[in-house]
């Protein structure tokens, strides 16, 4: 996404990313790098994207700094939701609680009863 997310690319946004969630397959990361401005709607729409990911069991990771990043503090949002710096990071955060679940499982199948 790149630009403004307001009231007037609403609708586009939030089928993106109903399309996006439908399409993923266990992590989706909204990068919000190049976003100059978010409203509260956009940021809004995030949150109600981010429910129904959950319910698809995606999990929804936000890159957003800069100018996007201000609108999901101002509002808390990014307390709520998967937030990061940088794609890097949101990644790395991903890749790191994915093994932590393998090593779970490894350690679950080898233990002797």
């Amino acid at each position: 996404m790149t630009g403004e997310i307001d009231s007037a690319v609403l609708a586009n946004f939030t089928s993106g990313l109903d399309r996006a969630i439908d399409e993923a397959i266990g992590t989706l990361l909204v990068d919000l790098s190049q976003v100059d401005f978010m409203s509260v709607s956009g940021a809004r729409a995030l949150v109600d994207a981010h429910r129904r990911a959950e319910q698809c069991g995606v999990a929804m990771l936000i890159a957003s700094e800069g100018p996007s990043s201000r609108t999901l503090a101002v509002t808390g949002i990014d307390c709520v939701l998967r937030c990061y710096p940088t794609v890097r990071d949101a990644l790395e955060a991903r890749r790191t609680e994915l093994s932590a679940h393998v090593d779970l499982d490894r350690s679950a199948t080898f233990q002797t009863r």
